[in-house]
């Protein structure tokens, strides 16, 4: 069965412009810059609408239970029904984290930040500088008397401020509203120290990360240090790039002594002036320095775990584009310097066709690697979270007692976050599996999605009435 895409065109206006005279193309750009504000107002207020009456308006709804009343903003928000964000992330086509945020930047507004919302809705304060100034607010756990204060301070002036200045007078009100909270939270915050890396498609990571004063002036002599040894050992690179290989040999303290302990045996050089040199090796056992300093360093590089997928033609050509789990596309041929400095152990080749059904609950090892093989992240509409964590749904619930053979298979499971997995089981989320890794998707408003096994999301409009009793082919195939 081929399933069928719905194309969704939007048409511009757009001739003429170009040759349109500048006082007239002022007008057209500040006229659509008006349009815009007051879209996004209509949307706001829409969200508001939605997340603040969906438990109590949603349609009649078959299965046991409509989801929890939360709390998702700050002192002063309503309760909100805890599915209400996945019907909004769908819809507007957005990931859950973002969709979450925006309604609680919004509830912060309307209930926490009047004077600030009205200026939004006039069009006075676009909404994006309303929502930082939101988000500021609610980082410091100010309570509701505080925030309306502030908003009364703050609100009258912003108008006439660029976004800069508004800030700035933000964090000078925030102190002098309550001076001893803003104390503890500066006490705090050189309490907090942490380090946060995040992979790139580049095949680089960022660095990220705050340290206490001396422990930054610590790690900086090191890096120097570390860096003129490599520099002495060949490494042709770059200072800057010398450092960041530096910080990669520190995530293994074995090999930073032995390269360390090795240096320091070796004739100084004129290359050793660039670089300050720190007692780095001061208390290490004299009998652990010499045993590092006979042992092969290959011994000492970190295991690592990599999920690269490749085609077979990737494979002989070494063209062409792999993906890496936790990091996205890599090109072939910088495969070898995302493997620099680890020990390689190749897996067999996996063919995810070999595995048959099973009739247990419990999904096999191998179904499991086959599935995630298939499908890279949750198979939510518009869904982004990577597979790898997530649980494994049954498409079709599993039936307990029938005695039905091969329910737990490839074509019948698919990843899904907690929350997606619990909106799917009691609050009215209808999917069909209507091909391999191809879902079909609707919400308790009627909103229909079909999500491929390419992991691109559809938005097929409202194909029947809200939270019918099934799903069908003819469904998938309506557009």
């Amino acid at each position: 069965m081929s399933v069928a895409i719905p194309k969704i065109e939007h048409m511009y206006e757009v001739r003429g412009l170009r040759g349109m005279p500048l006082p007239e193309a002022m007008d057209v750009l500040l006229n659509a810059r008006a349009t815009r504000r007051g879209a996004e107002v209509q949307e706001a207020v829409a969200i508001l609408h939605i997340v603040e009456n969906y438990h109590r308006d949603l349609p009649e709804n078959p299965m046991p239970g409509r989801g929890r009343l939360v709390e998702l903003a700050a002192e002063g928000g309503p309760t909100l029904n805890e599915f209400v964000p996945l019907e909004l992330s769908a819809a507007l086509g957005v990931s859950q984290q973002s969709i979450t945020l925006l309604i609680c930047d919004l509830l912060d507004l309307e209930y926490r930040h009047p004077l600030l919302w009205r200026q939004v809705c006039s069009g006075e304060t676009p909404l994006w500088q309303a929502r930082k100034i939101a988000q500021r607010i609610s980082g410091v756990e100010m309570g509701l008397d505080a925030a309306l204060e502030l908003d009364r301070r703050l609100s009258p002036t912003l108008p006439g401020l660029t976004v800069g200045r508004s800030l700035k007078l933000l964090e000078g009100l925030i102190t002098a509203i309550d001076p001893r909270a803003a104390e503890q939270r500066a006490e705090a915050e050189r309490r907090k120290r942490w380090v946060r890396i995040q992979p790139t498609t580049d095949a680089v990571s960022w660095l990220d990360g705050k340290l206490s004063c001396s422990d930054g002036r610590n790690l900086d002599a090191t890096l120097n240090r570390i860096a003129a040894v490599l520099k002495t050992n060949g490494d042709d690179d770059d200072r800057d790039a010398r450092r960041a290989s530096a910080l990669g040999i520190l995530a293994n303290p074995a090999l930073a002594l032995a390269l360390l302990h090795r240096d320091q045996l070796r004739p100084a050089s004129k290359d050793d002036s660039d670089a300050p040199a720190p007692d780095l090796l001061s208390g290490v056992p004299a009998s652990l320095l010499a045993e590092l300093a006979s042992i092969d360093l290959t011994k000492l590089l970190p295991k690592s775990t990599l999920f690269i997928h490749l085609s077979d033609r990737s494979v002989r050509s070494e063209e062409g584009a792999s993906r890496v789990e936790g990091i996205g596309a890599v090109p072939v041929k910088q495969l070898r310097r995302l493997l620099k400095g680890t020990r390689v152990r190749v897996q067999p080749v996996f063919d995810p066709g070999t595995v048959p059904p099973v009739d247990s609950y419990e999904i096999p090892a191998p179904m499991r690697r086959a599935v995630l093989l298939r499908q890279p992240s949750d198979v939510f509409p518009f869904g982004s979270w990577p597979s790898r964590a997530l649980d494994l749904d049954h498409t079709d619930p599993y039936r307990f007692g029938t005695g039905e053979r091969g329910q737990t298979r490839i074509d019948n499971l698919g990843p899904l976050t907690r929350r997606a997995h619990r909106a799917k089981t009691h609050a009215g989320w209808l999917v069909r599996q209507v091909l391999p890794g191809c879902f079909l998707w609707r919400s308790p408003l009627g909103l229909t999605y079909l999500r491929t096994a390419d992991g691109l999301t559809y938005a097929m409009g409202r194909t029947g009435p809200p939270v019918s009793g099934g799903l069908t082919e003819e469904d998938a195939l309506s557009a």
